[in-house]
């Protein structure tokens, strides 16, 4: 019954609701893990990877491929600070110009994912709708949709909850991708450890209720 107890108390503690994170403020950068686009300009890959984390990247159920570039050179632009972290990341945007959603999915589960997105649009005024969905195998955790110009608009989508273990992101055309950051699912010893001290917090509760 303890354990139960325990692990009940655990899940509630981090909990399954997904909290958008609209910029990559300092909480968020000092929380997540960069998960760096190490691959040259030019490269085309199926999936990064930092040894902990790996993201494969799939379109319609498939594996896909994206092109590494860099802003200015071979994406033309990105948006600034403090609605992304910089104006001239590395990103990744598709090989096929011609798919417009793409889902990253972890070899982990994770309990926040963040990654900028920008639109293959450089016309000035033009705003495409952008919608980045959180699941954990096929339940649904969460969804983040924001409106985003491909004219030096890129935007962070971000999410803190979980957990999860793939994050769909479409458009109404093809996108560039940058600045992936995670958190992972906690190891269970940490887990445990959430759970005794809820339910320590719980007893002494009641035992004080029962005193009065």
């Amino acid at each position: 019954m303890r354990s139960c107890l325990l692990f009940l108390f655990a899940a509630s503690a981090f909990g399954s609701t997904l909290t958008p994170i609209a910029q990559p403020t300092t909480g968020y950068l000092s929380s997540t893990t960069l998960l760096a686009i190490t691959a040259p300009e030019g490269s085309i890959v199926g999936s990064i990877s930092d040894g902990f984390l790996t993201v494969s990247f799939q379109s319609g159920g498939s594996s896909a491929l994206m092109d590494v570039d860099a802003v200015p050179d071979s994406w033309s632009t990105w948006g600034a600070p403090p609605d992304t972290e910089s104006a001239t990341p590395v990103v990744l945007a598709f090989d096929d110009p011609t798919a417009t959603a793409m889902s990253f999915v972890f070899d982990r589960q994770l309990i926040t994912f963040g990654v900028e997105i920008e639109p293959d649009d450089t016309s000035p005024g033009n705003l495409h709708d952008v919608t980045a969905t959180y699941w954990l195998g096929s339940t649904l955790v969460g969804t983040i949709d924001r409106s985003v110009s491909g004219n030096g608009g890129a935007l962070l989508f971000a999410g803190s909850g979980g957990p999860f273990d793939r994050v769909d992101v479409a458009s109404d055309l093809d996108f560039a991708s940058a600045q992936f950051r995670y958190t992972p699912t906690p190891e269970p010893a940490a887990f445990w450890l959430a759970g005794a001290g809820l339910l320590a917090i719980f007893r002494r509760k009641r035992s004080i209720a029962r005193r009065t």
